[in-house]
């Protein structure tokens, strides 16, 4: 967090020297995190990983005049590509004859991102703080947010202090202290006999066609496993230029993969495979390659909506687009 230089003398030592107890604490050569800006399009792929969660603890340390104090021990299960929000309101003591007291209100937003080859974690962190004052005298201020973001990147057993707060006012900071680790490896016991009732509806609508349901089914599939349904149709189109008979041709394969649950919520990935071709009797065809893919986090019976679209090769073909739902409800 930017502040003003705290003030020279014993108390800035002593607060200087804190902080540097909590870096012995949170492991030697712990490089400084680095600024970088909220991620903005990432995805999470389940599939690049071993693990497709990050258990989280965030220690929240306050260092003022009553010392170096734990103020709080947080855990969560957080998805990749998913936030969790850490809301904190901290009171700090000043030191000297002035017994200051000001308010922290901190608020950290947490993504869990992929994290590189060899790393336990890649963690967004998101801070804001938000301060007011009271004197001894008894007037009141605040101040306008301060915001920072930062990126760590954690090895296998590895910690990581982060400044989120330092005060010019009470020459007080607060300090978060990081640690992570897959929260799942794979599927076993329990989750490994997890059952996930799939309920997939395929629509299929285009250009002067009334929408038509090709599909309506439930499927069941296990974490970590996957279950699929396919689905074929045809659909006149005008005669072709020497007066041939042509149909457009669908073919799709609907492929649902449920990973996890975490905190109640279920991340699955939905994968469409196929082609659009257009036939004609003289036995010409054109083909049209299908390949549409998502990933959700849905809480039980949450429908969610995977929607694309097919363009043909011109208008010689007889159609122009067709569009595709996809629409997949779970219960788990």
């Amino acid at each position: 967090m930017s502040a003003s230089p705290v003030s020279r003398g014993v108390a800035s030592s002593r607060l200087l020297c804190a902080l540097s107890l909590l870096l012995c604490a949170a492991g030697p050569g712990l490089p400084a995190a680095s600024p970088s800006s909220p991620a903005t399009g990432t995805k999470s792929d389940p599939n690049a990983h071993d693990f497709a969660a990050v258990h989280l603890v965030i220690e929240t340390f306050a260092i003022d005049g009553k010392g170096t104090r734990l103020v709080d021990t947080d855990e969560a299960d957080l998805l990749l590509g998913s936030a969790g929000v850490l809301e904190k309101q901290i009171q700090l003591a000043g030191r000297g004859l002035s017994r200051r007291k000001e308010t922290v209100r901190l608020k950290a937003r947490v993504t869990p991102l992929p994290p590189p080859p060899g790393a336990a974690c890649s963690v967004q962190l998101d801070l804001e703080a938000r301060t007011g004052t009271a004197s001894a005298a008894g007037r009141d201020g605040s101040s306008p947010p301060e915001t920072e973001s930062a990126t760590l990147t954690l090895r296998p057993g590895e910690e990581r202090l982060v400044e989120a707060y330092a005060s010019a006012i009470t020459e007080a900071r607060v300090a978060l202290k990081v640690r992570c680790r897959p929260a799942v490896t794979e599927a076993s016991g329990e989750e490994a006999t997890h059952l996930v009732s799939l309920n997939v509806t395929i629509e299929r609508s285009a250009e002067g066609e009334p929408t038509e349901l090709l599909r309506q089914q439930v499927l069941t599939a296990t974490l970590g496993r996957s279950a699929s349904t396919e689905t074929s149709s045809h659909h006149a189109l005008p005669d072709g230029t020497e007066g041939e008979r042509r149909y457009r041709s669908e073919e799709l394969e609907v492929t649902l993969s449920p990973i996890l649950v975490v905190a109640g919520r279920l991340q699955i990935d939905v994968r469409v495979g196929g082609e659009v071709g257009t036939q004609s009797a003289s036995g010409e065809s054109v083909r049209h390659p299908v390949e549409a893919s998502e990933t959700f986090v849905v809480a039980p019976g949450e429908p969610r909506l995977l929607e694309f679209e097919v363009l043909s090769g011109g208008p010689d073909e007889g159609w122009g687009r067709v569009r595709f739902r996809v629409q997949v409800t779970c219960r788990f």
